[in-house]
């Protein structure tokens, strides 16, 4: 950083320095022009002006090729000036995907941190904060991915397994493990483990970016 700001000092500085330097030049010749003039034409000065008058053609031709050089310059600017219109509209339109996807990401981890709390409870019941928090990851879904009727349907669906894996969870208590309940509990327990994985397979769709755009973050193991 502290070369980079060094750089573009002498960078600065050497500008300055060139635009003093021909301004002088400039200056030498004008102020040169009358004593090289007369030292050429002995001081007959209207020798010196039909000499001059050859360079006429010189004069429209530099003329022509200033015009050139300013109508160069300001397309130059034209176009640097939509180069950089441009580059804002991207920067914005990528800020607005990142947006969309990090808004996403946060609906996916809170299905998957449901699933894995609903897998880990030592209750017999959902606490209020989980239940709190994958409800307004599903309202949140239904605007986020309001496309994708399948997606809102499994997050139905995924609610209604893990409640009912809860209440066969509490019916199963002091039977035995060949009981219904206990059956039916171990079979949902698999359901859940399972949708560990289908859950990744149902939002990836909507994180996976292309190759040409910022990839976004792993997804949590």
């Amino acid at each position: 950083m502290k070369f980079s700001s060094t750089a573009r000092h002498w960078c600065r500085l050497t500008k300055k320095h060139i635009t003093i330097l021909c301004v002088s030049v400039v200056l030498v010749l004008w102020a040169a022009y009358w004593p090289i003039t007369r030292f050429f034409f002995n001081g007959d000065f209207g020798k010196s002006g039909q000499f001059g008058d050859t360079f006429g053609a010189l004069n429209a031709l530099f003329t022509g090729l200033a015009f050139v050089v300013v109508l160069a310059t300001l397309f130059q600017q034209s176009r640097q000036l939509e180069e950089n219109k441009q580059d804002v509209k991207d920067d914005r339109r990528l800020r607005l995907k990142l947006d969309l996807y990090e808004r996403r990401f946060r609906v996916y981890q809170a299905t998957v941190d449901f699933i894995r709390n609903v897998l880990d409870l030592s209750s017999d019941n959902i606490s209020q904060e989980q239940m709190v928090s994958f409800e307004t990851a599903r309202n949140e879904a239904s605007f986020l991915f309001a496309e994708d009727a399948d997606l809102l349907s499994y997050l139905e669906q995924l609610r209604n397994m893990s409640q009912e894996y809860v209440n066969l969870k509490s019916q199963a208590k002091g039977k035995g493990v060949g009981s219904e309940e206990s059956k039916q509990r171990d079979k949902i327990n698999d359901q859940l483990y399972a949708q560990l994985r289908a859950a990744k397979d149902k939002f990836v769709q909507h994180l996976a970016f292309r190759s040409e755009e910022t990839p976004p973050c792993s997804f949590a193991r």
